[in-house]
């Protein structure tokens, strides 16, 4: 998959042993049909798939416009928010802020109509906190290409180090694992 190539091409000076060993160990364990089976077992939604600050238009009526439509698709409900936190927001702002910024996010959730027996708010905390899977499948291959490595390294880090998933449940899943299994290898 593209995905491994790029990491086994990565230059990983820098990187953490803990940081490259998750990597490693959770695209060792990537494949199609478990990420299919993940995204059966969750809540999916229509998502941006690269959320982040540069992707985002602010009109001088107060009006947000989203640009960048070419990674959307269905996944995790909470993909798009861990994306941009670890894309835009330095780590010591969002572990001060982090659950007042998620908890809003699940308030307007159940206020636009999810169903808060379907996604309560101790799924979305865990959603949350797993939600770093995205940027498993990211990082090699901007590592690869050498854009920002570090600094996302440092943000990534900084996120387990806070949440401390475990590998077995950062699964390869969704809208990435699909595209990156279906690219020939």
């Amino acid at each position: 998959m593209t995905t491994k190539r790029a990491w086994s091409k990565a230059n990983k000076e820098g990187m953490t042993d803990k940081m490259t060993n998750l990597i490693t160990k959770t695209l060792e364990n990537a494949t199609f049909e478990k990420a299919i089976e993940e995204m059966k077992s969750r809540p999916l939604t229509l998502t941006h798939g690269d959320f982040h600050a540069k992707n985002l238009f602010l009109t001088n009526d107060g009006k947000i416009i989203f640009t960048d439509f070419c990674e959307v698709g269905l996944g995790d409900p909470i993909s798009d928010l861990v994306q941009y936190i670890i894309s835009d927001v330095e780590s010591s702002v969002r572990k001060e802020h982090e659950m007042d910024v998620l908890k809003a996010y699940w308030d307007k959730l159940i206020k636009c109509g999810v169903s808060q027996e379907e996604f309560p708010w101790d799924k979305c905390v865990q959603l949350y906190k797993t939600g770093i899977d995205r940027w498993l499948w990211f990082f090699p291959i901007l590592s690869c290409w050498g854009y920002r490595s570090q600094y996302f390294h440092d943000q990534i880090k900084a996120f387990l180090e806070d949440h401390d998933p475990q590998s077995e449940v950062l699964t390869y899943r969704g809208l990435f694992a699909i595209h990156d299994a279906l690219i020939p290898q």
